[in-house]
């Protein structure tokens, strides 16, 4: 059987004809003309090899063939039905794991509000927060199919991935009041003190490295301590006072 030849619009045809068992009828209730509904009936028989309707005293009966197709027909069609336009599902009956890709700091900010309201509206949904090791890596893991969702910062041409901004950040620098670095602070003090990298990949170079060397004084950052996140952040980088406040301000 040559499935190609076969037209998918016979079928709903036929599928009318069978339940009216009456050209002018099944006509009607297509919206088609009774002559193109006749030529469909033809055709039908010519497909399955069977009479399918036959006329008897001013009323067509079906056929054995006919009764026992009538049946088969309606699945298929309403699997057709339901593979071309499937039903809503409800968002509290879905059963499925999604997986993020996220550094720490994202992830405690969205994490509790997120269960919290999934616990009530979507219950079936399981939640696995992967460890984020860079953006090229999310976007290899959006793509292959390894995670659902990242939360990172993407290249502008990641034109195969729908990307929405949930959030805009600034650089900015804590330190507290009486911090030696706090007169007269800028680019060269706060160079001037070593520094902690956060990174995924474990990368000891960051853009804020790409900003310190741009320009006529080019300058190297004094990273002393890589890690692999934020909250793996030591206490203390050198000496500090606990009781000391801290004061935020940009470079």
């Amino acid at each position: 059987m040559n499935l190609r030849a076969i037209d998918l619009n016979l079928l709903v045809v036929l599928d009318a004809l069978l339940d009216e068992a009456h050209v002018s009828r099944a006509a009607a209730r297509l919206n088609l003309s009774q002559s193109a509904v006749s030529n469909a009936l033809q055709r039908c028989r010519d497909l399955f090899g069977d009479p399918l309707l036959e006329r008897g005293r001013g009323l067509m009966t079906r056929t054995a063939r006919a009764e026992a197709l009538r049946q088969p027909l309606k699945e298929v069609l309403s699997g057709v039905v339901g593979l071309v336009d499937p039903p809503e599902i409800a968002l509290k009956d879905i059963r499925q794991t999604i997986r993020i890709v996220s550094a720490d700091d994202p992830m405690s900010m969205i994490a509790t509000d997120l269960m919290a309201d999934l616990s009530i509206n979507a219950p079936g949904l399981r939640i696995v927060f992967a460890p984020w090791q860079g953006a090229d890596r999310a976007a290899r893991a959006l793509r292959d199919g390894d995670a659902e969702l990242a939360i990172s910062v993407f290249p502008e041409d990641a034109e195969d991935l729908e990307v929405r901004e949930i959030i805009r950040e600034d650089y900015v620098v804590a330190l507290r009041r009486d911090h030696p670095a706090a007169k007269g602070f800028g680019i060269d003090a706060w160079l001037a003190w070593p520094h902690i990298v956060v990174s995924g990949q474990g990368e000891a170079r960051t853009p804020l490295d790409v900003f310190a060397e741009v320009g006529s004084r080019a300058r190297c950052r004094p990273c002393r301590t890589g890690l692999p996140s934020g909250a793996a952040n030591p206490r203390r980088v050198g000496p500090n006072r606990d009781d000391a406040p801290s004061q935020p301000c940009r470079p």
